[in-house]
């Protein structure tokens, strides 16, 4: 968090600071544009304390590529539509899945270990289990050796980064792993 001296006081100042705070700011932001149905642009613009330019980014990017993410989400969601998560599961899996698809820079297990921390936090007792499954197997498929990152768009506009982090491995989530079935031929 960034502090300021105020007289002989050091003072917090939200909204500026650690990735993890930005992450919060970020929930707060699309969790009132989803339950108020607000626009991006106007919940922004009645906050008090400006963003980090990190908040900002997940909020924007987020926001942009909300088909792309949808479609990578509902790819590896079997029995289970994006729509039917609950309103803080899907925003911080939506997070998770934008930050691997566009954050090289941000190690894949950081990612998931920030998903699981945000929904011990902020969700149902199952969510963590639930969502850090769901997120491992994206980004087996989205960070993963040999995969062609282009099927995991909705459409060609862009392409996703070819870093990955082996702190999680593929198989340590094999009991929640979910995921397109295999092509039966």
């Amino acid at each position: 968090m960034h502090e300021t001296v105020v007289g002989q006081r050091r003072i917090a100042i939200p909204g500026f600071g650690l990735r993890r705070e930005a992450r919060e700011d970020a929930i707060a932001i699309l969790y009132e544009t989803e339950i108020a149905g607000r626009d991006i642009r106007e919940a922004l613009s009645h906050r008090a304390i400006p963003l980090s330019d990190y908040a900002s980014g997940l909020i924007e990017g987020i926001n942009r590529d909300l088909v792309d993410i949808d479609h990578v989400l509902s790819r590896h969601l079997v029995g289970w539509s994006v729509e039917r998560l609950a309103v803080v599961d899907r925003i911080i899996a939506r997070m998770g899945v934008w930050e691997l698809m566009n954050c090289p820079d941000v190690p894949t297990g950081v990612v998931l270990s920030e998903v699981v921390k945000l929904a011990t936090k902020y969700c149902g007792q199952e969510s963590p289990r639930f969502l850090n499954g769901v997120l491992d197997a994206i980004a087996t498929s989205v960070r993963g050796d040999g995969v062609d990152r282009d099927t995991y768009r909705s459409d060609d506009s862009a392409s996703v980064s070819d870093s990955r982090s082996s702190e999680f491995s593929p198989q340590s989530q094999t009991a929640y792993r979910t995921g397109p079935e295999p092509e039966k031929e």
